[in-house]
């Protein structure tokens, strides 16, 4: 099979009729990367040089911000790709897209024992951690944050691969841009290597998800609950002695997720639609 051919298919069953497109469609496949770093540019901005009185003022701002923006990406991808609102949050493809994201829940799921491995302690509870935070915090924040991340760092930074030729390298091309726009994101905030990638690593696991299957509610759904078992750990006291929350079994996990990640990417789980 000539995988140059306009009528080649990928093996995800989405068809590729857009290796000869015309100037105008072959933009589409990069212009979503530049309108995401210019989001996230503005974004920032208007973060940095929000309202601070109170804890809880900086957290309702951001979350009214991540609606704001996920809302404005809804709007473009609309009016570059012609997607409507529906199509994108659809639950279509939910089962492929669980199969297909195994590493990234494999990794949520270490962070909720790890969790459970801090409380384990004697003495350990939660600290700090009041009726509030728990609401705006723990859901408002973090439901908000996979919302606008997961539609500007996934669907309108791999969105591009549907609108050029579907082949493996391609699609590895965009989970790797998507690697380093997100773990760069994060870098902004810790100024940490590690930190880049360790969500660097996140986001491509989130975005083999996408190019595989096209769903986006899965990765918005498996970020929500990643960033609340990664928060709660902030309100538990460390422990330096478990093993599970070391930064050994962290990398170890990590690179686990990106293996699984791979192992998609190269063999995709076969879906029941075509585009």
């Amino acid at each position: 099979m000539n995988i140059n051919s306009s009528r080649y298919q990928d093996s995800c069953g989405f068809s590729d009729d857009d290796n000869d497109a015309a100037p105008e469609k072959r933009s589409r496949q990069w212009v979503g990367i530049l309108i995401a770093l210019g989001l996230s540019v503005l974004f920032f901005f208007l973060v940095f040089y929000g309202p601070r009185q109170t804890v809880l003022n900086a957290f309702l701002y951001n979350c009214t911000l991540r609606i704001i923006f996920g809302l404005a990406v809804l709007r473009i991808a609309r009016k570059l790709y012609g997607r409507l609102v529906p199509e994108i949050l659809s639950s279509r493809e939910n089962g492929p897209a669980l199969i297909t994201g195994a590493g990234a829940v494999l990794y949520t799921l270490y962070h909720l024992f790890c969790v459970f491995a801090l409380l384990s302690a004697p003495g350990a509870s939660f600290s700090g951690l009041t009726s509030e935070l728990i609401f705006i915090d723990l859901f408002l924040l973090q439901i908000t944050t996979g919302f606008y991340e997961e539609l500007c760092y996934r669907l309108l930074v791999c969105e591009g691969y549907f609108h050029g030729p579907r082949t493996l390298r391609r699609k590895l091309l965009y989970a790797l841009i998507s690697f380093g726009i997100f773990g760069a994101l994060h870098l902004c905030t810790s100024l940490s290597f590690a930190t880049f990638l360790y969500t660097g690593a996140v986001g491509f696991a989130f975005a083999v998800i996408y190019l595989n299957t096209r769903n986006i509610v899965i990765p918005m759904f498996l970020h929500f609950i990643l960033d609340v078992f990664i928060h709660l750990q902030n309100y538990v006291p460390a422990d330096g002695t478990l093993f599970i929350t070391s930064d050994t079994c962290l990398t170890i996990m990590v690179l686990l997720m990106i293996f699984i990640s791979l192992v998609m990417l190269i063999r995709p789980v076969r879906l029941s639609r075509k585009e």
